[in-house]
């Protein structure tokens, strides 16, 4: 199932990717695809939204404190 979000915060498309791949790793998590430009995150997980968004939230604070998913 597709989760879209918006992300706010990165500096760079390079942090981007970065986080990107940090997100993938997660469990329950199979593909993301975060773009720089427009702030947006789209995830394919078969976790539901209130179980994916925290840990989605938690991954990019311990990436750079500036940066929010919501």
């Amino acid at each position: 199932m597709k989760h879209k979000f918006t992300i706010e915060g990165l500096d760079c498309p390079f942090c981007a990717s970065k986080l990107a791949t940090s997100m993938a790793k997660l469990e329950g998590v199979n593909n993301v695809k975060i773009s720089f430009l427009s702030e947006k995150l789209t995830i394919d997980s078969e976790l539901e939204v209130s179980e994916l968004l925290p840990m989605l939230q938690k991954t990019a604070k311990a990436f750079d404190p500036d940066v929010k998913v919501k």
